[in-house]
């Protein structure tokens, strides 16, 4: 009988760090853990991913994508935010994950340092535990983002890292960064080689005038900037697993496209067709789909502010309350307890990182039903959590 191998250095890196979970089963689950829009993908781009099987965009694309998606995506970023990208300066990717690992595993080596926010997507954490790399995390606090970029910024250089690693939006706050806060981190990097990595999935739900700006639009920050994006938040696109890398320093992209067309191969042809449909209507759709959000957000928030023991800071952007509370149990513990016991599922907010401890993360995702219903629930949990605790208190 042949002996069984030991997985790889690298898959054992990725285990031992890794925060990501499933959510426990249960047979009467109401689920508000998933960043997954329950929208539907607009109607034109279901149309026009079927016209382009039909016209027979059922080969193989080129690896670095369709070259028609790629130009019209420059030429919207180039029309909307003043840059002067062209499409020699883009990559399709297998979704924004896809984008995130790729990015990773080209610029980071083994030992290298990446500095990210705490608390941050726990991706990151994975992909440069995959690389080899280290990561370093900087707690950066909602309302705390201005004097929390300068330290990270600071700690980037103290640390010689290679790159630094930005959600903004943030996945899980909501918390954004403005032009101001972006130009001072440009302006702190300047003379050192450090590259800056920024994933702005959610960059089109944002509920505060002037509270987000996207890195496109800091001049500054173009030429050590990788940007990320996907389709799959931004139209409702998270099954067709689509998004793309951005970046004007050619070796950086290059390195990308190696690492990509590695493990991914080119792009489902006609979903590429599609996402240029997608881009063209954008102004069309996305207006109805951030206002739904928005009703949804005040909904929730005003629920979870008579929720006992629990306190946030309003998500000025992306579709999650991340909440903190007041409980001596520890957020995947007291996960897995909703579950259990009270049928509901968010997510454990020490999955983004150490500064998440204490804290869960509610998506807004989900119908407006299921919103009640879920919150009904928490909060007759979060009552009788709060009631033991006084009962059992000297």
């Amino acid at each position: 009988m042949m002996a069984t191998s030991p997985v790889s250095a690298r898959v054992r890196r990725v285990r031992d760090v890794s925060r990501r979970n499933e959510v426990p089963a249960h047979a009467d689950l109401i689920e508000l853990s998933k960043g997954e829009p329950d929208l539907d993908t607009p109607r034109p781009v279901v149309e026009a991913m079927t016209g382009a099987i039909a016209a027979g965009w059922t080969h193989y694309a080129t690896v670095k994508g369709d070259p028609e998606l790629r130009e019209a995506l420059v030429t919207d970023a180039n029309r909307r935010h003043g840059t002067s990208y062209s499409a020699a300066d883009c990559v399709i990717t297998h979704g924004g994950a896809a984008a995130i690992t790729a990015t990773v595993l080209a610029l980071v080596d083994h030992g290298d340092r990446v500095v990210t926010a705490d608390p941050s997507y726990s991706l990151y954490r994975d992909a440069v535990a995959l690389a080899g790399g280290e990561l370093v995390e900087v707690e950066i606090r909602p309302g705390d983002e201005s004097a929390g970029l300068r330290r990270l910024a600071q700690r980037a250089i103290a640390e010689d890292a290679t790159m630094i690693m930005l959600c903004n939006p943030v996945n899980p706050s909501g918390a954004t960064y403005d032009r101001t806060e972006l130009e001072s981190l440009a302006a702190t990097l300047t003379g050192t080689s450090i590259r800056v990595f920024v994933d702005e999935a959610y960059e089109a739900y944002v509920y505060e005038d002037g509270a987000f700006a996207t890195a496109l639009d800091v001049p500054s920050l173009i030429e050590r900037l990788i940007f990320c994006q996907t389709f799959s938040k931004t139209y409702a696109m998270t099954g067709w697993r689509i998004g793309y890398v951005v970046s004007s320093d050619a070796q950086a992209l290059q390195a990308i496209l190696d690492v990509h067309k590695t493990f991914n191969g080119p792009l489902n042809t006609a979903v590429q067709r599609a996402a240029i449909e997608a881009i063209r209507t954008r102004d069309d759709v996305i207006p109805a789909m951030l206002a739904e959000y928005a009703q949804r957000r005040a909904y929730v928030m005003d629920r979870l502010s008579a929720v006992p023991g629990v306190r946030f800071v309003a998500p000025v952007g992306a579709f999650y309350v991340f909440f903190e509370y007041d409980l001596d149990i520890g957020s995947a513990e007291l996960r897995d307890l909703l579950v259990r016991e009270h049928g509901i599922a968010l997510r454990p907010g020490s999955e983004f990182g150490d500064a998440g401890e204490h804290h869960l993360r509610l998506s807004y995702t989900y119908s407006m039903d299921t919103l009640a219903a879920g919150i009904d629930r928490l909060e007759k949990a979060f009552t009788e959590l709060a009631g033991m605790r006084a009962v059992t208190a000297p």
